[in-house]
């Protein structure tokens, strides 16, 4: 009996060792990610290099003037905020992870006047629905082929950045006969490296999205980039980001027969050559475009640059 008991301490005792050093484990990664981006959001330097909160705010808070309407549309996955402009071919916007439609309006402006202009806020992002389930690559697929079906666009060419650029391949793969043409935008291939995949734990994941949500809103000046500056819930950051690592388009391709265009910030880091090298190996019609002075969100970065390849693209003018 004493033996019995002795065995059962042990054990509890293990346990209590294992839940000690993991959470000991988490407290380290918090502090390290409080630490460096609380040096980075009083560097200036890097406000203004790389992806910075700088760029990112001035992306948030400018006005363009474009005309637009902001509307909600209801879904089968619930209800999503769009904005849309103008006349011509349909073009739909869709953002990166943690991002929304209002990182688009360099590009809006620059459309607007020959094209029928799209840009959502993906479900979990921006002003749209939060529910607490539904964020599979299958799920945000199937989202814009109920977009599409409801606001009765027949066809398109989608353009997607980084996680909208694997929603943009999924959904090509999936429903060909709605993709005129696809432009993907620092988008990467393969499975996110386990370094950030770190972030899809949830005991991980949820404070670190915090910690990044308060240092943006500690940092930038603009009443507009504040409140605009992510929107997303601790679960949908989380939920999103493992469906974003987790993904592997390399097989989707083979199947995508649409004209293509990758578009690479000439700085970015999060995107290797190599991730292009399968883009270019396996999509059967594809042209490859580099933005200087631009990292991974070209379009902000540098938007006449952007959108003038993003234009010659669409008329057929963007040579090999």
């Amino acid at each position: 009996m004493v033996k019995l008991k002795n065995i059962r301490q042990n054990i509890a005792r293990r346990k209590t060792r294992r839940r000690t050093i993991m959470l000991l484990t988490v407290l380290f990664f918090l502090l390290l990610i409080v630490a460096s981006f609380i040096r980075m959001a009083n560097n200036p330097e890097f406000r203004r290099s790389g992806l910075p909160l700088g760029t990112v705010e001035d992306a948030l808070s400018v006005d363009l003037q474009s005309i637009t309407e902001v509307s909600i549309v209801k879904l089968e996955q619930g209800n999503i905020s769009y904005k849309s402009g103008g006349k011509g071919e349909n073009i739909v916007l869709i953002h990166s992870w943690a991002g929304s439609k209002e990182y688009w309006k360099y590009t809006i402006h620059g459309l607007i006047d020959n094209y029928r202009v799209y840009a959502l806020d993906l479900k979990g992002f921006g002003d749209s629905d939060k529910p607490k389930d539904g964020y599979t690559m299958a799920d945000y697929s199937n989202l814009i082929a109920d977009f599409f079906d409801t606001l009765k666009i027949d066809k398109a060419t989608v353009v997607g950045h980084s996680l909208g650029g694997k929603i943009a391949v999924s959904f090509a793969e999936q429903y060909p006969s709605k993709i005129e043409k696809l432009v993907l935008v620092d988008t990467p291939v393969s499975k996110i490296s386990v370094g950030l995949r770190i972030f899809t734990w949830r005991v991980i994941g949820k404070p670190w999205y915090y910690v990044v949500r308060a240092i943006g809103k500690y940092t930038f000046q603009s009443p507009e980039a504040k409140s605009s500056w992510l929107k997303p819930t601790g679960n949908s950051a989380v939920k999103s980001m493992k469906a974003f690592a987790r993904t592997d388009l390399t097989d989707k391709l083979l199947n995508i027969d649409a004209p293509a265009l990758v578009i690479l910030g000439e700085h970015d880091r999060s995107t290797a050559a190599s991730q292009v090298n399968i883009f270019l190996q396996n999509l059967k019609n594809v042209k490859l475009a580099i933005v200087k002075k631009a990292g991974h969100s070209p379009m902000s970065e540098n938007p006449k640059a952007f959108n003038r390849l993003l234009i010659d693209f669409l008329d057929g003018r963007l040579s090999s």
